[in-house]
């Protein structure tokens, strides 16, 4: 019977819950975007899905999904993920990461009703969702790459990078030149400018928030 016991509590170990995500809710939103997204006047998609800070809370809610997701996988699939070789988890990688690619070099052959928003969710949440559990479990050579001080550097600026990239690019469109000198004219300058505002103003106001919010919980 010890024996019968064990079995059924590994067996229910091995079963994906995602406690955190409120399904009703979730399926809600999908179906509340989807009846927007085919009704929706073609003048109005691009204020509407994706300006509209309302659509955009689609981006946290597939946020909240895929935590989720890494926390389900991670407690019932964890240690099989750490076994995996170092050539598997690199060839996964490199999938969702062509999958990534192919999409972007069909994109411009995607309607604006498809390609502003919705086109990036399932190839972008794939590819976060994969990254991250390998990130925890030795992934391959990606993850890997991506733990280098140059691209975490990268991602210190992440914030920034996308407060300031389309101004750049909006500039930057204005040189009349190749675009393949437009385009590394606008990495160089965005980068820079990212930089600046990294450490001369995001990282000063989040010391100060920090520093004001310790000070009230002390």
């Amino acid at each position: 019977e010890c024996g019968h016991k064990k079995n059924d509590i590994s067996q229910k170990k091995e079963v994906l819950k995602l406690g955190d995500v409120n399904i009703p809710l979730v399926v809600f939103f999908l179906l509340l975007y989807e009846s927007v997204f085919y009704f929706i006047n073609k003048d109005m998609i691009h204020p509407v899905l994706y300006i509209n800070p309302f659509f955009r809370l689609y981006d946290f809610i597939i946020g909240i999904v895929l935590y989720s997701l890494y926390k389900a996988i991670s407690d019932t699939m964890g240690s099989k993920i750490m076994q995996a070789s170092f050539v598997l988890k690199s060839l996964v990688e490199f999938i969702v990461v062509g999958i990534l690619f192919v999409q972007i070099l069909f994109y411009d052959n995607v309607p604006n009703r498809i390609g502003f928003v919705c086109y990036w969710w399932l190839p972008l949440a794939l590819l976060i969702l994969i990254l991250s559990l390998f990130d925890t479990y030795e992934g391959g050579i990606i993850t890997r790459l991506m733990k280098n001080r140059f691209f975490v550097f990268l991602g210190n600026l992440s914030f920034c990078l996308y407060m300031i990239h389309i101004l750049v690019i909006n500039e930057v469109n204005n040189i009349e030149c190749e675009w393949i000198y437009r385009t590394l004219i606008s990495i160089i300058v965005t980068v820079f400018l990212a930089t600046l505002l990294h450490y001369c103003f995001e990282k000063p106001i989040s010391s100060l928030i920090v520093k004001k919010y310790e000070a009230k919980c002390v």
